[in-house]
């Protein structure tokens, strides 16, 4: 499991909707167009080709980051934030 970091730019309200709708089955919003969530390798795989398939690659554009678990303590936030349940075996600060 890894914790990775997705965010969209989508032109088109519908398509925008779908593809907010796919993410937020394993992920979690982060910010209006950005999602975070812990993910096996098949599920970022199964989980971008699904959200990719409600896009335009002509106007829309999606962008998927793995982050290394152990930089995850690195982490800074400021400001209300969403609940993100790391992997047991990590830790997200």
């Amino acid at each position: 499991m890894r914790l990775w970091l997705v965010s969209y730019d989508i032109a088109d309200n519908r398509r925008r909707r779908r593809t907010a709708h796919v993410l937020q089955t394993l992920l979690e919003p982060a910010q209006e167009s950005v999602f975070v969530g812990w993910l096996s390798a098949e599920q970022a795989r199964r989980l971008l080709a699904q959200a990719q398939a409600e896009m335009d690659s002509q106007e829309d554009q999606l962008r998927a980051w793995p982050l290394a678990a152990r930089q995850t303590q690195r982490q800074r936030t400021h400001g209300q934030q969403c609940p993100l349940a790391p992997e047991p075996s990590h830790w997200v600060l």
